[in-house]
């Protein structure tokens, strides 16, 4: 019994003081993902990509704009939306804190104004995309 208790003297605190002091993470840890919409070109890969569905795309035809959607409480984390975007405007942060009081705080939004086509003038693409 006394091994016992001068070993855990010895060994001293084990766990961390977490809210106190923020926890170290791992360089590879895959946190909270991040979109820089100056970057984005709308080119829907990440969607794509996406396993849980957790980022869609829709066309506004009546604002002639590309929406562009995130819901981070559908998301697993997988970085494949990282991995496809070509522009590198999707990258998966450090931060783990993802508690929030509203679902909509879970959402991130952008929208994309579209190009149309000069014959038929429906739109086909985003205007960054070919820009």
């Amino acid at each position: 019994m006394f091994t016992f208790i001068k070993k855990v003297i010895k060994t001293g605190t084990a766990t961390s003081s977490y809210p106190l002091e923020p926890i170290a993470v791992d360089k590879n840890f895959r946190g909270k993902p991040e979109q820089n919409p100056q970057q984005c070109i709308g080119c829907a890969a990440c969607v794509n990509a996406c396993p849980s569905n957790a980022l869609t795309v829709e066309t506004d035809l009546a604002t002639g704009e590309l929406a562009w959607q995130f819901d981070l409480g559908r998301c697993i984390f997988c970085g494949r939306c990282e991995e496809v975007c070509p522009t590198a405007a999707i990258k998966l942060s450090q931060e783990y804190e993802l508690a929030v009081w509203k679902k909509e705080d879970f959402l991130q939004q952008s929208r994309f104004a579209l190009c149309n086509c000069r014959v038929c003038n429906r739109p086909f693409a985003v205007q960054k995309e070919i820009d």
